[in-house]
């Protein structure tokens, strides 16, 4: 990710520690980039939605396209989904 990777995919059997990886990645970037964390996919969009918004200190909590495209021009954003694969057809949508 430090190098400009876009994707990256962890994959394992329950309890090797995916889930303590998604939340420490907040501290492993602090400084570096403004990470938003879902760890439950699952949420209606609405509350994904301020929940990102609040992650990434975007203006006014808003999550509209602007807000985000002006953040990424002075920070990275980072997006870390736990257990993506049950995450709503909004969700992906959305993203």
């Amino acid at each position: 990710v430090r190098d400009g990777g876009t994707r990256i995919g962890v994959l394992g059997v329950t309890g090797i520690g995916k889930t303590r990886l998604a939340r420490a990645l907040r501290g492993l970037f602090a400084g570096s980039a403004r990470v938003a964390t879902i760890l439950d996919p699952a949420e209606d969009w609405r509350s994904l939605r301020t929940q990102l918004a609040r992650d990434w200190q975007l203006d006014g909590e808003k999550l509209a396209r602007a807000s985000v495209v002006s953040a990424a021009r002075s920070d990275r954003l980072l997006l870390v989904v736990d257990d993506a694969e049950s995450a709503s057809e909004t969700l992906l949508q959305h993203l």
